[in-house]
Order: structure tokens, then C-alpha cells, then sequence
């Protein structure tokens, strides 16, 4: 993967598959030095993407976004997570006009491209990034017995959403039975690409590692979703942001 001063020149990123990789893994073991020829056959072209987008507006023009990205196909990878926070921006709009509920910041539910699906905004639409002040990705959210990893931007320290967060889903394990483990960075493409891009946004990632994902049993029909587990989630993620949403802004942010 590209170093962030190889990014911004647009040097492209090669995936490899693991049998390759483990081919080089071994090579490396033996050989001092390794030559590798890479043929790049590609082009740039402009397009549009299309994008999913939901939003809630609050009394101030500060907000916070619930992102997941669209573009890998699998049902773990990324369906469950735009599922999820769709779910939840729909549970807060029901509980709003059934308690005729004041929110105090706005939110937008946002899903774009990898990664964080916020490149997009960043680049068309900056104002909207520059009133939000908490970002919550959900990544392959699906079964209780994957641990829940908790990323956090090199940019970001724990504040309050981020241990908002916290509580509400130590709340949830007493119901669900699961692993919570902290990160305190993104992997390597989060922290190249999508964190300049947020700028000064207090981010999270919640992820967990399903062993099908980017597999060809990563869709429906091959795999189970535990329902009782996405549902605890939903309600979990609706809970951090409503907290939010009815904080005052010295309070949220």
C-alpha cells in the first residue's frame, strides 16, 4: 500500500491474493533482495457514484454522521453496515415524532465509497463535513461472537462521543455476550485516505473480522445473520447518537 506523500500522487495500490502473497512471504525469507515487475493496466475516467444518504435536522448546524461504505458487494462486507445505520436514523426519526423530541445538533447517515464513503464529501460537498463534529463508521457488524474492534483515528483522542460510545455498548454486552477490543488506529488505507478528509471530525470505526468476508460465502444464502445481534446494535448506535443529538454543544463536543 502507498505511503500518504505516495497517495496524494496518485501511486497506485496493488491487492494481492494470498496465495501470492504467501509466495512472497516465504521468497522474502530466503532472498536478501526481491525484484518485482508490476504492469499496470488501467485508466482514470470520470464518472458519478451513487450515494445513500438520510438526514435529521437538529436546532444547530452542527452534526454528526453515520457512514458506511457501499461498494464491496458482500452481504457482511458491507450490506450489514449501511443496513445498520439506516436502521438506526429511522428508529431516532420514529422516536422524535412519537416523544416530539428536540434535537439540539443534526445528523446525517451517509454511504459512499471505501473508505469511510466521506472522499466524496470532502471533495463536492465540504460544507456539510465542516459542521460535523463526530463520525461513526460501521463495518461488517453481524454476529455476537466476533469480537466488536473499536478503531480510532490518529487524529482524534478519546472525547466525549467516544466514550458515549463506550457505555452504551458495555449496556448492550450485558444483554449480548461479546468482546469489546480498542484500536487506536485505523488500518493503513483509513488513516491515508479517509482521515484528512474528515480534518478535525472525531471518528470511530466499529468493525468486526468475519473470517467470510471477501470470500465468495459472503452472501445471502451462504451465510446466517444473527438477528438478535444486529438488532442490539442498531438500538446501540441509535442510543450514542440520540445522547448526542439532545446534548447541549459544549457537551457533545
Amino acid at each position: 500500500l502507498p505511503t500518504a506523500k505516495a497517495a496524494k500522487q496518485n501511486f497506485p495500490c496493488i491487492s494481492l491474493s494470498p496465495e501470492k502473497r504467501n509466495f512472497l512471504k516465504k521468497l522474502a525469507e530466503t532472498e536478501k533482495d526481491i525484484m518485482v515487475n508490476i504492469f499496470v493496466d488501467s485508466e482514470y475516467f470520470k464518472t458519478t457514484l451513487p450515494a445513500l444518504s438520510a438526514f435529521i435536522q437538529g436546532d444547530s448546524p452542527s452534526s454528526i454522521l453515520l457512514t458506511g461504505h457501499m461498494f464491496e458487494q458482500g452481504l457482511i462486507d458491507n450490506a450489514s453496515g449501511i443496513a445498520l445505520s439506516c436502521h438506526a436514523i429511522k428508529i431516532l426519526k420514529k422516536l422524535q415524532n412519537l416523544q416530539n423530541l428536540e434535537f439540539r445538533n443534526s445528523i446525517r447517515c451517509f454511504h459512499g465509497q471505501e473508505t469511510y464513503g466521506v472522499i466524496g464529501l470532502s471533495k463536492f460537498n465540504p460544507e456539510i463535513l465542516s459542521t460535523c463534529f463526530a463520525n461513526l463508521n460501521l463495518d461488517m457488524i453481524n454476529r455476537a461472537e466476533f469480537p466488536y474492534i473499536i478503531h480510532r483515528g490518529l487524529l482524534s483522542s478519546l472525547n466525549f462521543t467516544e466514550e458515549v460510545l463506550l457505555q452504551v455498548l458495555s449496556a448492550v454486552k450485558e444483554k449480548i455476550p461479546f468482546d469489546i477490543l480498542i484500536e487506536n488506529d485505523f488500518d493503513i488505507n483509513c488513516t491515508i485516505i479517509a482521515e484528512p478528509a474528515l480534518g478535525s471530525v472525531h471518528s470511530n470505526l466499529i468493525e468486526q473480522k468475519n473470517p467470510q468476508w471477501h470470500t465468495s460465502a459472503d452472501r445471502k444464502g451462504k451465510i446466517s445473520i444473527d438477528h438478535t445481534a444486529t438488532s442490539f446494535t442498531a438500538l446501540a448506535v441509535a442510543t450514542w447518537a440520540l445522547l448526542i443529538l439532545t446534548a447541549k454543544k459544549e457537551e457533545a463536543e
